[in-house]
């Protein structure tokens, strides 16, 4: 939750400014033990491959990583693959709909 809460989106309240890496740093290490990290980490480098146009190769692989660790995973269940569905589609909605004026 303190990478989630507090570093990703930062929190005004306590001055923390936003800080991604700080995010992914603590996920990282939460996710050896702790599936919600690893479902994080995902929706991390997807939005991080879709911002980067589907050019962030580095991130591409992050993403595959993380989702083949939750998929062979023993607590992954079709409950788990559903919502983690829904919330890419909405990402993937959510970025479509920015547009960038050049």
């Amino acid at each position: 939750n303190l990478a989630k809460y507090f570093y990703e989106n930062g929190n005004e309240e306590l001055s923390i400014e936003p800080d991604i890496n700080k995010a992914i740093e603590l996920l990282e290490t939460a996710s050896v033990k702790i599936l919600d990290a690893v479902e994080e980490l995902i929706y991390i480098y997807y939005k991080k491959y879709l911002s980067s146009n589907k050019q962030d190769k580095s991130s591409l692989e992050k993403l595959k990583y993380y989702i083949d660790k939750i998929e062979n995973s023993t607590e992954y269940n079709l409950e788990i693959k559903e919502r983690i569905q829904n919330i890419m589609d909405k990402i993937y909605n959510e970025k479509s709909s920015i547009k960038f004026n050049y």
